[in-house]
């Protein structure tokens, strides 16, 4: 399995989704994504969409997709490579790492999906990465090194 880092932003940027998921698809793998820390950027379509890509896509729902805490599972509903990923997932995760729901984080998560399709969700998203950037060139001219070599653009 591949997994792609995408713990900063300039990371994700970097990525070459395309590149990876045909090579991997030539070696009948599967490409998983975690995008906990960018899930509100993919939800405002501020940053690419990883699910045209990924055949497992992992996130939170309380990092910057703003909601109650809790962590959801994507997967293509077409078997990949042979393999019935929503069998083998259900099986992974439920009843050893999955309990019951918990109605109130049910209705929290409801609001907070509704929050994300607000064009006040796409624009706090924006202003996300604008203050990335400015970070970025504030750090830079100060003579620090970002470790992925982004640059402010």
């Amino acid at each position: 399995m591949f997994h792609t880092e995408t713990q900063s932003l300039p990371a994700y940027f970097s990525l070459h989704l395309v590149d990876m998921a045909m090579y991997l698809m030539m070696l009948c793998a599967f490409l998983m994504m975690d995008m906990a820390h960018l899930s509100g950027l993919v939800a405002a379509s501020v940053v690419k969409n990883p699910f045209e890509f990924c055949d497992i896509v992992t996130t939170t729902t309380h990092k910057s997709l703003r909601g109650p805490r809790g962590g959801r599972i994507f997967f293509k509903k077409d078997s990949v490579h042979g393999v019935d990923l929503e069998r083998a997932i259900n099986k992974a995760v439920f009843p050893g790492l999955q309990g019951g729901p918990h109605n109130h984080k049910i209705a929290g998560l409801a609001v907070c999906l509704k929050n994300a399709q607000s064009p006040e969700f796409k624009i706090y998203q924006n202003q996300v990465v604008s203050n990335c950037r400015a970070l970025a060139k504030w750090l830079i001219e100060h003579g620090y090194k970002l470790v992925s070599g982004w640059r402010y653009r």
